[in-house]
C-alpha cells in the first residue's frame, strides 16, 4: 500500500509522476475508514476539503513541476494548533463548536511546502493529559496504540502519533510543553523532536514563559522527520524567532562525537526491561567513533521549579475562563488551574531562579560533551485504559527539557519484552537541531529497528 511507505518515498513518487495525488490520498483514506473506529486519532477530519486540494494540486502537477518539498503529501495537525475553516476544539467541550479563522504559522508553513492536512488529531483537553498520561477527552474520547490497541498511546500528541504509526499520514506535528511529542513517539515507534525554542514559529499561542511550549515534527523515519521540520521552520508572524545552526558540510557527524550516557536523569526511576533494551546501543556509538561517558549534569530542583511554572502558565492562560465555567472542563483540569492559582510570587521567584540556575548548569556541562542521551520513557506502555493509579511512568527525562527550552530528539532504538518499542532521546546544546537530526539519520540504519505494523482489529481479537 502507497500509505505504507516513508514520506520522502511519497514524495518521490508524486515527482516523478508514477502516482497521482490523489491517488496516494485515497490510500490513507482507505486505512482511515477500515481502522480509525479502533484507534480513534481524529478530533475531526477534513475528507472533501482534502480532496479538493489533492485534485487542485494534481491540475497544478500537470502544468508544471512539483512546488514544495512536501507536495501531495497528506498530514495531520494536532487540534491545539488552528486550521483556518475547521474545527478548533483544543479536545474541550467548551470549545466544541469553536471554528478557526486563521491558520497556526506552522500550518501556513507545511501548506506553502505543498501539505495536504486531512483532518485534526486528537489531545488530552487543552493539552493536559487526563489520569497522568492518556490521550483522551469528553469529545472525541480515548486513542489507542496502533501497535496494539490495549496499550496507551501516551499524552498529549497521541493523536499524532497513532495517525503516524496507524500509516493515517505521512507526517504530523505535535506540540511539546512536557514530552507531548517523545512521550507518544517512543511508544509508538517514531521519531519526534521537541526544538529549540523560537526555530519553529508558536503563532497564535500564548505563552506566559515563552519558549516553554513549542511545535515541532513526527514522523515514522529520520529522513521524514528532517523533511517536515525543514518545511515547518520557516519564521513566520513569531516576534521572537530563532534559527537553528547551519551543518557543517561533509562531516561525520558521530567520529569524536562525545555523549553523556545515563539511563536514570536525575535519579529516574528506569525499569529494567527498558535498560536492557536500551543498553546495546552504547557498545554500537562507541563502535561508530563516538566517545560515550557515564555522566550528567546536576540539575537538582529543576523537576519541581519545571512544575511550579507549568501550573502557574497554566492559571495565567486558562484561569478567568475555568474560574466562570467550571463545569464545561473536566476534574483535572480546574485541579491543574487551581494548583496554577496558589503559586505565591515567593515559589514563583524560587522557581525561576531554580530554573536559570539549572539552565548555566547544563551550558557548562556542554563544555564536556556534546550530547545528552536518556531514555524517552522509563517504563513499558501501561493500558489504554489505565487511571491514574495504573500508572507508574516516571516522566522525569522529558520534563526537565522545556525549562533548558534546548532541542531534544527522541528516537527509537528496540522493543521490549512486551513487543512495544522504547527509545532514547538526545538532548544538544541551544540551536543544534540540525545536528541532532543528522546524528540521528546517520545512526538509525546502523541500529536497523523496524517497528511492527498496526494491529488490525482482528488481530486485536485473536489475542
Amino acid at each position: 500500500m502507497l500509505n505504507n511507505l516513508s514520506a520522502s518515498q511519497q514524495a518521490a513518487l508524486i515527482r516523478r509522476r508514477d502516482v497521482s495525488v490523489r491517488e496516494l490520498l485515497d490510500a490513507h483514506v482507505a486505512a482511515i475508514e477500515e481502522h480509525n473506529a479502533t484507534v480513534n486519532a481524529f478530533i475531526t477530519l477534513d475528507l472533501a476539503g482534502a480532496r479538493a486540494r489533492a485534485d487542485a494540486l494534481d491540475a497544478q502537477h500537470r502544468r508544471s513541476a512539483v512546488s514544495g518539498p512536501l507536495f501531495g503529501l497528506p498530514i495531520g495537525i494536532k487540534d491545539s494548533a488552528p486550521v483556518a475553516g475547521l474545527r478548533f476544539t483544543r479536545g474541550s467541550r467548551a470549545f466544541a463548536d469553536d471554528i478557526a479563522t486563521v491558520n497556526a504559522a506552522h500550518v501556513d508553513n507545511l501548506l506553502d511546502a505543498g501539505a495536504i492536512v486531512l483532518g485534526k488529531t486528537n489531545l488530552p483537553e487543552l493539552g493536559h493529559g487526563r489520569h497522568g498520561g492518556q490521550t483522551d477527552n469528553a469529545i472525541a474520547g480515548l486513542t489507542r496504540n496502533p501497535l496494539n490497541p490495549a496499550k496507551t498511546v501516551g499524552s498529549s500528541s497521541g493523536g499524532s502519533a497513532a495517525a503516524l504509526a496507524a500509516h493515517f499520514v505521512a507526517l504530523a506535528d505535535g506540540s511539546d510543553i512536557a514530552g507531548s511529542i517523545r512521550g507518544p513517539a517512543a511508544w509508538c515507534g517514531l521519531y519526534g523532536l521537541r526544538p529549540t525554542s523560537g526555530v519553529v514559529p508558536n503563532w497564535p499561542k500564548i505563552d506566559p514563559f515563552e519558549g516553554t511550549d513549542v511545535i515541532g515534527p513526527m514522523a515514522r523515519t529520520a529522513d521524514d522527520l528532517a523533511l517536515c521540520f525543514d518545511a515547518m521552520r520557516a519564521p513566520r508572524r513569531a516576534p521572537l524567532s530563532d534559527m537553528p545552526d547551519a551543518l557543517v558540510a561533509g562531516a561525520n557527524p558521530l567520529q569524536g562525537l562525545r555523549i553523556a550516557w545515563c539511563l536514570t536523569p536525575a535519579g529516574a526511576r528506569t525499569s529494567e526491561a527498558v535498560v536492557a533494551a536500551l543498553s546495546p546501543l552504547r557498545q554500537l556509538l562507541t563502535d561508530v567513533g563516538a566517545e560515550v561517558i557515564e555522566a550528567e549534569p546536576d540539575l537538582s530542583g529543576l523537576h519541581a521549579a519545571q512544575a511550579t511554572l507549568r501550573a502557574f502558565g497554566v492559571s495565567c492562560k486558562l484561569g478567568e475562563q475555568i474560574s466562570r465555567a467550571p463545569a464545561q472542563f473536566s476534574p483535572e483540569l480546574v485541579a491543574a488551574t487551581a494548583r496554577g492559582n496558589a503559586v505565591t510570587a515567593d515559589q514563583l521567584r524560587d522557581a525561576m531562579r531554580t530554573r536559570d540556575r539549572a539552565i548555566h548548569t547544563v551550558e557548562r556541562f556542554f563544555e564536556t560533551c556534546d550530547v545528552l542521551l536518556w531514555p524517552t520513557t522509563t517504563q513499558l506502555p501501561f493500558a489504554a485504559k489505565a487511571t491514574a493509579d495504573g500508572i507508574h511512568e516516571d516522566w522525569t527525562p522529558i520534563e526537565l527539557t522545556p525549562a533548558l527550552q534546548l532541542p531534544a530528539l527522541a528516537f527509537p532504538v528496540a522493543s521490549t519484552p512486551d513487543g512495544m518499542p522504547c527509545g532514547v532521546q538526545l538532548i544538544g546544546r541551544k540551536r543544534s537541531d540540525l545536528h541532532l537530526i543528522q546524528f540521528v539519520q546517520t545512526l538509525a540504519p546502523m541500529i536497523g529497528f523496524q517497528p511492527p505494523l498496526p494491529m488490525t482489529v482482528r488481530q486485536l481479537a485473536d489475542r
